[in-house]
């Protein structure tokens, strides 16, 4: 950080990088380390701070550009959803039981929890295992990017992690969940936060609920991205293309989407057959 920028050559990137394998980090870490470096210095050499480029000879990190790909099996997703549901009357039965405790104390007594839904959880998983959207896009949805006329919802750009605007159709359940939770929810505005935090103010976390969740449902490994993944199996596992799944995603090339390649059914056979005489 000390070291002035012409200093800067590629011999100490080198140097830079094996030490970040030393230490155990893995290559595709240190690809966008690099990344953000090489970022940097792009804009050092626009602004003629140095004279060229120190990446010139520097290639990234071979690694396994496909990566990670988590989604669930038809029994996984019935035990999510299982536990979504049980979460919810254990909530119920909660409140029952802590109206008891106040009316024996002559406590004023808490409404019941009578209504679909008991708080936020539900609706985010449910909206996020039908539409793909990222944890940060689902926080910043407002009423307003939902269209329940056209079922359509609008991911922002300036929202959306590839800062592209898209249109996501809604299928039944999604729209459904989008309708009990504005019923839930009652007088709402169009500016307002679909899922609210505190006092109205963006939802930020729902870290421990999430957690508890997974536990709940007995999921190994599952990440909230890995809803997203789920969605994207589904759809390709139902015989659409990859290069709809990409547009559906919000990816910006089709790179991140060929890790779902393998689930559409006959894709070889049935790309063979096209050449067929």
């Amino acid at each position: 950080m000390a070291k002035p920028l012409v200093d800067i050559n590629s011999w100490l990137i080198e140097g830079w990088r094996k030490r970040q394998l030393a230490a155990g980090l893995a290559p595709t870490t240190i690809n966008r380390n690099l990344q953000r470096l090489r970022g940097l210095l792009s804009k050092a050499v626009q602004w003629k701070v140095i004279d060229q480029h120190p990446f010139a000879d520097i290639k990234p990190l071979k690694c396994d550009r496909t990566g990670r790909a988590r989604y669930l099996s038809d029994l996984e997703e019935r035990q999510l959803r299982t536990a979504l549901f049980a979460r919810e009357q254990k909530l119920r039965r909660c409140r029952v039981s802590f109206n008891k405790w106040r009316e024996a104390r002559g406590f004023p007594l808490c409404p019941l929890r009578t209504s679909e839904f008991i708080d936020h959880l539900r609706p985010i998983v449910l909206l996020a295992l039908n539409t793909g959207l990222r944890r940060g896009e689902l926080f910043n949805l407002k009423w307003k990017d939902v269209d329940t006329y056209a079922k359509w919802l609008t991911v922002q750009g300036e929202t959306a992690k590839s800062g592209q605007t898209r249109r996501i159709p809604l299928n039944a359940e999604a729209l459904a969940t989008l309708s009990g939770w504005q019923k839930h929810r009652g007088n709402v505005r169009a500016e307002d936060p679909i899922f609210p935090g505190a006092a109205g103010a963006k939802l930020t976390r729902i870290d421990t609920a999430w957690s508890k969740l997974v536990k709940r449902a007995k999921l190994d490994d599952f990440r909230f991205h890995d809803l997203g993944h789920q969605f994207a199996s589904r759809l390709v596992q139902s015989g659409i293309d990859l290069n709809t799944v990409r547009d559906l995603l919000g990816h910006a090339d089709l790179d991140m989407v060929l890790r779902y390649a393998h689930l559409s059914p006959d894709r070889l056979t049935m790309a063979v057959e096209k050449v067929a005489r």
